[in-house]
């Protein structure tokens, strides 16, 4: 199948569309649409907004901002949605930031976030001198892997 601008968003938003319809008619109509990460969905929710007049709110993760991944093509998409959107939220500053540069509408940062009270961790050997941490993340520069076990190492 011949690659074409835009062919991936339109069969998107016909299944969004299908699905959505087939949820509002067991569940009822929904009041917000919420999306995240929007680079995929993006187009197909912002069309349902607009078909439905449903409000829709991104939550960004992607750090494909951070790196300027996107083609002209995926920053047309990116530009229509942001601005459409009836809020956006960032999970950093930087996120954020990089965000602002596709839209007018204000950037809310709430960041990623863990309860640490939902974890209980529990050692075998209470006397041991030895320090366990652990992170979870995709390993890339930009998650930054690398300066923590930096500095764990400088601080052993």
């Amino acid at each position: 199948m011949p690659k074409i601008n835009g062919g991936i968003n339109y069969i998107i938003k016909n299944k969004l569309d299908f699905l959505f319809r087939k949820i509002s008619k067991e569940q009822g109509t929904p009041d917000l649409i919420h999306l995240h990460p929007f680079i995929t969905a993006g187009d197909g929710v912002q069309k349902l907004s607009e078909k439905y007049k449903i409000p829709y709110v991104i939550t960004e993760h992607h750090s494909g901002f951070l790196k300027n991944e996107y083609t002209n093509h995926q920053i047309k998409t990116i530009k229509k949605v942001l601005q459409s959107a009836d809020s956006v939220i960032a999970v950093s500053t930087a996120l954020g930031k990089q965000l602002s540069n596709y839209t007018d509408n204000k950037i809310h940062v709430i960041p990623n976030m863990v309860d640490v009270n939902k974890f209980n961790i529990k050692y075998k050997d209470k006397n041991r001198d030895t320090f366990i941490f652990f992170s979870l993340g995709y390993l890339t520069k930009i998650k930054g892997i690398d300066v923590l076990i930096n500095a764990f190492h400088k601080i052993k």
